[in-house]
């Protein structure tokens, strides 16, 4: 059952797509898996050569209780704003879906005194889900939802020094964006999996009080940046990692625990956000 169903664009305005009261939302189609992988035959066997999802598409209809010409133009000057992230809610969980317009049609009858715009999404990327754990360094102390500033689940680790821990449920490697806030001198991070050591960063310099080093794997392409207390970049940092290490951060399934050490002595405030894909939700 669809809970939400949501399209925001590149400017951050947002669509309702259940809306009665805008062009509600229709005979929805696309969601589900089709597989694309090529194969070469061996014998009477069929080997596959590289293992891949093929590229699927979003259909639905937007009804139209009065001008359907103010409704198309009004659709389209909103979804041409890319990049499109489709909000999709279920039984199961919140997805983020991103996602592009590839087609819309000016009129369809659907009935004596209703019309319909059929609209066709291109899913760009894998959906994901959203997820974060924050430690404050002070332990035993957590950090309030209200102090995070974000609006998606969370969980706090502040029971651990240095360390945040996140879960996944996908058997796909996903993103992780590891913040790590001054005063710091010289921080190294690493990734555990289930306990084993898969990725370690460092970085070769000095994080001020008030500023934090972002190190991103989610943002295409990759990126360190240094950003200060009102949020504002302050330096691209990249230059300054040590290029031994794989640097940037990933959530595969099970426990992953991110662990920062540093020169000094006091713990480490951190934060890890994951943004965990799915092939088909």
């Amino acid at each position: 059952m669809i809970k939400r169903f949501t399209l925001t664009n590149g400017r951050g305005d947002e669509r309702d797509l259940l809306s009665i009261e805008k062009s509600p939302t229709f005979q929805v189609e696309g969601f589900g898996y089709s597989d694309d992988t090529e194969f070469m035959r061996v014998g009477n066997n069929f080997v596959p050569l590289e293992e891949r999802a093929e590229q699927r598409s979003l259909e639905f209809t937007l009804l139209v209780w009065k001008s359907v010409d103010e409704t198309y133009m009004d659709f389209v000057s909103f979804a041409r704003h890319n990049p499109l992230t489709l909000i999709y809610e279920n039984d199961t969980g919140t997805y983020y879906i991103p996602c592009r317009l590839r087609s819309i049609s000016k009129i369809e009858k659907v009935g004596i005194d209703i019309k319909g715009v059929p609209v066709v999404l291109a899913i760009i990327s894998n959906p994901y889900t959203k997820t974060q754990a924050y430690n404050s360094g002070d332990v035993g102390l957590g950090k309030s939802y209200g102090d995070t500033g974000y609006t998606y689940d969370y969980t706090y680790s502040a029971e651990i020094v240095n360390t945040v821990i996140l879960y996944s449920d996908s058997y796909l490697e996903s993103p992780c964006v590891l913040t790590i806030y001054g005063a710091l001198t010289n921080p190294t991070w690493k990734h555990y999996h289930d306990g084993d050591l898969v990725e370690t960063g460092a970085y070769l310099g000095t994080i001020p009080e008030g500023h934090s080093l972002v190190i991103d794997s989610k943002s295409v392409p990759y990126s360190v940046i240094e950003y200060d207390g009102g949020g504002e970049m302050v330096a691209d940092r990249y230059q300054l990692c040590d290029f031994s290490t794989e640097r940037f951060m990933h959530i595969n399934e099970g426990q992953n625990s991110y662990v920062i050490s540093h020169d000094g002595l006091t713990p480490a405030s951190l934060r890890a956000e994951a943004y965990i894909e799915y092939e088909t939700v």
